[in-house]
């Protein structure tokens, strides 16, 4: 097996890992979680006692090591069964760097330009969500990417500012991409059982 049929093996295989959908519901889900937690305690802003925001940070921290987890398990329970799987290793990261360096340039124009942060957390929200379209192939981020941006200007144009503004987007991106990779997972599922003769 030459070289460039194991690539395109590979490629397929990874993006495989975004089709049915189960990512997106489960990080949709986890970034709702976190900037809902996130927009609370800003709202709660010495209401509570300091205790509570260590708390908080925990879960936050919980959360986003757990979002793995629910993916492999939700795959397990509900793809694999069906599809069988891949384990893919080696994959480069080449294509990632100019989010990374993207991002850092942005999180530096936060410190700098603190007045702008909403625009700021919409252009960094779509950097990675392009660069995850980019390496994917997957369609539905490039709208999710767009909406992250106008979502920044939006909030800067209505005046909210700062943390509550960076929470917002976290909020509503959580919510559209649960509900995209909801609908994906619900076509996916479909496609498959109708191949093999059986209905959800």
């Amino acid at each position: 097996m030459n070289r460039e049929r194991i690539n395109r093996i590979r490629k397929r295989a990874v993006e495989s890992w975004w089709e049915d959908g189960i990512v997106e519901t489960v990080a949709g889900l986890g970034i709702l979680l976190i900037g809902g937690i996130g927009l609370l305690g800003h709202l709660l802003e010495g209401k509570v006692p300091p205790w509570t925001y260590a708390l908080m940070v925990v879960v936050i921290v919980a959360i986003a090591f757990a979002v793995r987890k629910a993916v492999i398990w939700a795959k397990r329970r509900w793809i694999w069964p069906y599809t069988g799987y891949a384990v893919v290793k080696g994959r480069k990261m080449r294509g990632m760097v100019w989010a990374y360096v993207s991002v850092f340039v942005l999180l530096g124009g936060a410190f700098l330009f603190p007045h702008y942060l909403p625009v700021i957390s919409g252009a960094i929200g779509g950097c990675i969500l392009l660069s995850i379209a980019l390496s994917y192939g997957t369609r539905r981020f490039y709208l999710l990417a767009l909406i992250s941006v106008l979502l920044g200007v939006l909030l800067q144009v209505v005046g909210v500012e700062g943390e509550r503004a960076t929470y917002s987007i976290l909020v509503a991106l959580g919510v559209l991409e649960t509900l995209l990779g909801t609908a994906q997972f619900l076509r996916f599922r479909k496609e498959v059982l109708k191949g093999e003769g059986r209905s959800l």
